[in-house]
Parts: C-alpha cells; structure tokens; sequence
C-alpha cells in the first residue's frame, strides 16, 4: 500500500471532450488491509472501519511521496487531524502546513490549541483556502492537498478556492482533492460533479499521468469501485454535509482530482 517509491497515479484526465475521474476502488482498501507493518504508515491506518478516509489519506500521502521531492512543502486544506502532514513530515522530510480555522466546519475538530500541541512540527494557519490569506503566499508550495473538505464547501465558494489552491502552488507543483461524492446523484450532486469538471480546466493546470480513468457513468456500473457500506453510510451520514439527502441510502465514494501547475514559458 503505502510503499517508497508507489506506481503510477490513477488520478485525473482528460480525453475527447469528456472529463474523467479516478475512483478509488476495493482493491486500494483490501491492501490497507493486508499491508505488512513494515511497508505502511501506522499514522494513516487508524482502525480500518471502511471510511472513505481509509483509502483517501493514504492515497494523498503516495501521491505526494510519487510526485514531489522529499524536503517539499506540502500544504493540507482543512486538515482536522493531521496524520497525512506527520506522515510525510517523518517519512519524506517535508515542511507542513495546515490551512483550518478549526471552527466545527464539516463538523471538523475545533480544539485547535490541543491540535497544535499534539503536532508541534507542523505550521498552523488559521484561515480558509478561498480567502487569498497574505500569509498562505504565492507559489510556495510543492503540494496543496485535501482530504474530504471539498464536498463541504458551498458551490459558490469553489471558484475561490480553485483559484486560491492555484495560487499559492508553485510552477510544477501538484494539486490533489479526495472528494466525497454519491455516484447515484442526487441533482446537487451531479452539480458539484459538474463543477469540479471546472478545476482541470484552468489555463494554468494540466491532468497528472493517469493509468486507470472512468466517467460517472463507468463508476456507477463498476462493482470495484470503492463506496461506503450501508453500516459505515450510517454514521458518514452523521458528518456528511447537510445539503445530502438521507431519505435514500446512495452510494458515496471518493472522487479523486490530481493537476499539476504548469511553468510559465
């Protein structure tokens, strides 16, 4: 699973006139599950419940560690618990920050003192991505990350934040979103789908190398494709944006973005 030098990413591209995601899918959690102590990061596999989070954070640790030197700088966007910043901080020597006001939002954690002592090699910096902080400065990073945040934004908010996360990315850099999504719809969700569309589009940005890629439509006929039980839909739901509708059970998986940042010629 989480291994020194990981494979190739199965992220993000685009081809024709459709845009294509990478799903995670069974096989990324049944090696969570059978990873040896000795080639896993302890800190990402808290007990394995069958959370989306137990395929996410994982894979934004490989892609970091795949795609940035060791050293980078690596930003996560509304980190909660940091455990993807302390992997890489001690495995791949990076320098973290966290962007996260610690306010509750996504039903986050909001002892952010407590958070900060428990992790005091990594930088805090309590804003929003989105709000263009003077603080978070331009092209200073190798890696802007998140791990189930971006389905809690309003869809107002996403352009400002697209726009923010392609800030503060340096020329080069990696931009990498894990997002919750129910691949049966409902409307909203097929509109936050629509939007994400959106994020690959920016003049500045180009798809990260993929080698397994699937429309919505592929994902929804895919019985690989990772979603959470009806057991773990039920206490998901219990963190889950207000916005989702619980009246029917769907099917939520995690829709994964990978872009680099392009150099200026």
């Amino acid at each position: 699973m989480v291994a020194a030098d990981p494979g190739a990413g199965k992220l993000f591209c685009e081809m024709g006139d459709g845009i294509m995601f990478y799903f995670s899918d069974n096989y990324e959690y049944f090696d969570c599950l059978d990873a040896p102590e000795s080639t896993r990061f302890q800190l990402l596999l808290e007990p394995l419940l069958g959370r989306l989070k137990d395929v996410q954070r994982p894979l934004a640790y490989q892609v970091v560690r795949q795609f940035c030197p060791e050293g980078a700088k690596v930003l996560e966007i509304g980190a909660g618990v940091p455990l993807v910043m302390e992997a890489l901080r001690v495995s791949h020597g990076c320098q973290c920050t966290v962007a996260d006001k610690y306010l509750g939002k996504g039903r986050g954690p909001v002892d952010a003192a407590k958070i900060n002592q428990s992790f005091p090699d990594i930088e805090f910096i309590d804003t929003y991505v989105g709000e263009f902080d003077p603080r978070l400065r331009e092209d200073s990073f190798d890696a802007v990350i998140s791990v189930s945040v971006v389905e809690h934004m309003a869809h107002s908010e996403l352009a400002a934040f697209h726009e923010d996360c392609v800030r503060v990315v340096k020329p080069g850099g990696i931009i990498f979103h894990a997002v919750d999504v129910s691949i049966d719809g409902p409307a909203d969700q097929d509109e936050l789908i629509a939007l994400l569309r959106n994020f690959i589009e920016h003049p500045r940005l180009t798809a990260l190398a993929p080698d397994r890629m699937q429309t919505l439509e592929q994902a929804r006929m895919d019985p690989a494709v990772f979603t959470l039980s009806p057991t773990m839909w039920r206490r998901w739901r219990q963190l889950a944006p207000p916005e989702f509708d619980f009246s029917v059970y769907r099917r939520i998986a995690s829709l994964n973005i990978g872009m680099r940042k392009m150099q200026v010629p």
